[in-house]
């Protein structure tokens, strides 16, 4: 066999004397790093932002990433509970609502309505 295979018949490349093994399995692993980072990236929701509320309310609001079907926002309150809301149609600003509870946000404010009480919450 000729070529850059030794003639040993080893599928092992015959690296020129300027390359280094070392060098060349270094860049591999890295390239195998950021393949890895961006996978795990693109499944991570798209955008979240904490909120303070008016009415003391404390949260977390995690939107899905721009390439779902429909969108959701998650909700986390301060206090552990989680409410995942869809997204509903808005003349303005983005608005997710079900049974009773309501999110709607405009730049870096918010309404949150909880059965039929709304506070206003801001980003921090």
């Amino acid at each position: 066999m000729s070529g850059i295979f030794s003639s040993h018949y080893s599928l092992r490349p015959v690296l020129p004397h300027s390359a280094s093994a070392s060098a060349v399995y270094s860049k591999r692993a890295c390239l195998a790093g950021a393949a890895a980072i961006l996978a795990f990236a693109s499944q991570v929701h798209a955008t979240e932002a904490r909120y303070a509320c008016s009415g003391g309310a404390k949260l977390t609001a995690r939107f899905s990433p721009p390439s779902m079907e429909t969108g959701t926002v998650a909700l986390t309150f301060e206090t552990g509970e989680t409410i995942t809301l869809p997204q509903a149609m808005s003349a303005d600003g983005g608005r997710y609502a079900d049974e009773g509870v309501e999110f709607w946000i405009k730049g870096k404010n918010a309404t949150l309505t909880r059965d039929g009480d709304s506070e206003t919450c801001s980003t921090k």
